[in-house]
């Protein structure tokens, strides 16, 4: 029986992710969804398998000049947490 070896299985890995271009465009729906029933704010996580150092950063500077206020609530190993609020 063959399968994935473990060097192909961690190629993969490496490859996988999202654009910070593609977190806002997420985020950005959540929000608009969010706001017609009448919230105020979202907490959204970037996954550390799909998102790279640097992206919650990224993110955050992207709402902050939009003028929202943002707010990192946790860094976990599993992934960065966010409170995006308006």
């Amino acid at each position: 029986m063959t399968g994935i070896t473990p060097d192909q299985a961690r190629a993969n890995a490496d490859l996988a992710g999202r654009t910070t271009g593609e977190f806002i465009q997420d985020f950005d729906l959540s929000i608009d969804a969010n706001s017609r029933k009448g919230e105020r704010r979202i907490v959204v996580s970037l996954p550390r398998g799909l998102a790279r150092e640097g992206q919650a950063e990224a993110v955050m500077t992207h709402y902050q000049d939009r003028g929202y206020m943002v707010e990192q609530l946790s860094v976990t190993g599993q992934a960065w947490h966010l409170q995006i609020g308006w």
